[in-house]
Parts: structure tokens; C-alpha cells; sequence
């Protein structure tokens, strides 16, 4: 699988801080079939095939500035739109990349940033190989990798400029049959923000002030939010 293969890749480099510090990276054991089990007991749905293969070998990563832990941080906000998650790396500010899982198994994990300060949800990429690449290359310094892009600049432009948002209207005119079922149950006060298909960093600010019902679109990667000062309205 590619993931292992990446894992042995990045295992082999040099990893030099950008003030030219050899750091001393540890990789832990895998876990135990068990506590993969447990794991998605406790999310209650199964794990993509990815991350499953790479916690088998690999139970985290330590020795950078991102905490890895591939059995899970615990509980994070994103519970309300992320409801099946694992959170598996930390910044040391609280903030953490998660794993979306749905009911359809996915061979692939969809992972996310959730973000305090700036209060966002960010998109961080598909696959556990290109994330253990782009953290190799965020340890070492390199200012384009994904992670630096979303954890470092992303979260702020979301943040000010709320970038990517559908109103209500533009919704209901969308050629995606899926965005004009969703404006059809909303009221003019909800913006939606498609999260299907998009690059990294792309994603929303959930605390920003005047925002507060957020929800999710069934299992679809589609959130809605509302601007509580607006009354609502139909077409």
C-alpha cells in the first residue's frame, strides 16, 4: 500500500530543521488489531483503509512540532460536523488534523484542520501518504508545503475573507443537483460551502460573529451556516 510505502520513505530521509538541527525523530509500534477494533467502536464506523494499514505499523510520530498519535487525541468540537473522527496530530495549540469517516468505507482518509484560532474547519487533503510527505517536508522548513499553507496561512485568509461561500439564491441556480436539493429546504439567511472537491486550506469560519446554526448535509462533505442577524426569507 502507498501509505506504507511513504512511511518507509520518510523514515530514510534526513530530517534537518530550518536551523539546520538534525531532529531525532521516534516512530512508534503499531497498534494491536484490539485497539483498532476499539478505535472504531468508539467512532462507530470503520476506518479508511489507509489510516487503518499505517496505525498497524506506525502508532505515532514524535520528535518535530506536531504531536502524532495514530490512536486518537480524544474529543475535539468537530463532533457536531465531523461526527465519525479520529483525532490524530496536534500543533501544540490545541488545534488538531482529524479524519472524517463515513458509513461507506473509503480506502482513502479525508483529513481536515480544525482550527481555534482562527476559528475554521479547513480542508488538509486526501490520503495518509501525501500527509506523512507534507509533514516531512513542514518539519524541515519548507514554506510550500500543504501543511504549512493551511496551518499557517489558510486558517487567517478563511478566517477574514470566507472564501467559497453559496447564498441561497446562487444555490437554488447551481447546475450540481445536490447544492439546489440542499437551497431547497433553506431560507435566505444560510450560506453553504462545498467541501466535495477542493484544494487544500479550502474550508470555513465557524465562530465568526453573527454566525451561529451549523450544520451538516447528511454525509456529503456540504456545510450550511446561517447569519442570525438576517430574518428569514423565501424565494
Amino acid at each position: 500500500m502507498d501509505v506504507l510505502a511513504a512511511l518507509e520513505e520518510i523514515k530514510q530521509l534526513d530530517w534537518v530543521d530550518e536551523e539546520g538541527e538534525r531532529m531525532e525523530m521516534s516512530f512508534f509500534p503499531g497498534l494491536s488489531e484490539e485497539q483498532l477494533d476499539g478505535l472504531e467502536a468508539d467512532m462507530g464506523t470503520t476506518l479508511p483503509a489507509d489510516y487503518r494499514a499505517l496505525a498497524a505499523v506506525c502508532g505515532g510520530i514524535e520528535g518535530g512540532s506536531l504531536e502524532i498519535d495514530f490512536s486518537g487525541f480524544g474529543e475535539t468540537w468537530v463532533a457536531p460536523l465531523l461526527p465519525h473522527y479520529v483525532a490524530f496530530a496536534h500543533d501544540g495549540s490545541g488545534n488538531h488534523w482529524v479524519i472524517d469517516c463515513t458509513s461507506e468505507p473509503s480506502e482513502r482518509s479525508h483529513i481536515f484542520y480544525s482550527c481555534h484560532d482562527a476559528p475554521v474547519l479547513l480542508f488538509q487533503g486526501v490520503g495518509m501518504a501525501e500527509f506523512l510527505k507534507q509533514v516531512y517536508h513542514y518539519e524541515t522548513g519548507d514554506r510550500w508545503s500543504d501543511i504549512w499553507g493551511v496551518f499557517g496561512d489558510n486558517r487567517f485568509h478563511v478566517w477574514q475573507t470566507n472564501p467559497g461561500t453559496i447564498g441561497r439564491k446562487e444555490a437554488l441556480a447551481s447546475p450540481d443537483a445536490t447544492i439546489r436539493e440542499l437551497a431547497g429546504y433553506l431560507d435566505d439567511r444560510f450560506s453553504i460551502i462545498d467541501l466535495r472537491n477542493v484544494p487544500p486550506g479550502m474550508g470555513f469560519s465557524w465562530g465568526r460573529d453573527g454566525y451561529g446554526e451549523i450544520e451538516r448535509f447528511g454525509e456529503e462533505r456540504i456545510f450550511v451556516y446561517a447569519d442570525l442577524s438576517k430574518e428569514a426569507g423565501g424565494e
